[in-house]
């Protein structure tokens, strides 16, 4: 058990959030819908390939 007000995780919300932050600094945008669908895209790949 994890003692109290230690949490501690596993890295998995991290390189989550690192690879979504990669996306959004390596590409440009032309509106909300073009990056709508990058996310959604990504959001595809992950949960089929790389998750």
């Amino acid at each position: 058990m994890i003692r109290p007000k230690r949490p501690q995780t596993n890295g998995m919300a991290e390189r989550s959030n690192g690879r979504i932050a990669d996306l959004l600094c390596t590409r440009h945008f032309d509106s909300g819908l073009h990056l709508d669908d990058a996310l959604r895209h990504y959001q595809r790949l992950y949960n089929h390939h790389i998750g």
